[in-house]
């Protein structure tokens, strides 16, 4: 299960972007539209997959050696163009709402969400931060559960997801022993910068 923005055309080559820089901090940073945006990239994760078309972004990161269609992790970066200025303007809760209700659609009778204290994300004029858990994607084996932040820059929405998938059952209420050191790698790594016209990559005003 991965959730998207719902306009992202999964099968168009990647033209409009470059792919991605990797600082010597493990950071993925990609110009998005609008902003550059940074996310985490921990020990033993690798890029696996990166498209855009003319509305949507994603980058996706699995552990080494796990594929697109087998996975056990996840970490996704997603922009989407515009919503945070169109009319009316999507706000970083209503997007968070929008991730839940793909949740709750796939498993209305294993589920859980859970909304953390607003986090200040740097170039953000509004975040989310939240948990997701969904007992049995679709009926199927598979459960999953994620943390996510979702932040409204100066023009666009982006996310940044850390999905885990498990055997199917019942929905997993948040852990903090497991999941709050991959919110605090997602915090310490996650920022929105301003594209600057003559800066190539790695983008080193962003970085730092």
């Amino acid at each position: 299960m991965k959730y998207y923005v719902a306009a992202l055309a999964l099968c168009l080559p990647l033209t409009a972007l470059p792919l991605p820089t990797m600082a010597e901090n493990a950071t993925i940073i990609a110009p998005v539209f609008a902003q550059l945006i940074t996310g985490p990239l921990p020990d033993g994760f690798v890029p696996a997959f990166e498209n855009a078309d003319a509305t949507g972004y994603i980058n996706e990161a699995l552990p080494k050696g796990e594929t697109l269609t087998d996975w056990t992790q996840m970490i996704t970066l997603t922009g989407a163009k515009g919503l945070a200025v169109a009319t009316p303007p999507t706000t970083a809760l209503a997007f968070a709402e929008y991730l839940a209700g793909t949740y709750k659609a796939a498993c209305p009778d294993a589920y859980v969400a859970e909304q953390f204290e607003t986090p200040k994300i740097k170039g953000a004029r509004d975040s989310f931060m939240g948990y997701l858990s969904c007992g049995a994607v679709n009926g199927g084996p598979q459960s999953e559960s994620m943390v996510f932040l979702v932040m409204a820059g100066a023009e666009d929405i982006y996310t940044v997801q850390w999905a885990e998938h498990a055997k199917a059952g019942a929905a997993v209420t948040f852990d903090p022993v497991k999941w709050g050191p991959r919110l605090d790698i997602m915090l310490a790594a996650t920022r929105l910068c301003e594209i600057l016209p003559a800066e190539p990559a790695p983008y080193t005003s962003c970085v730092q």
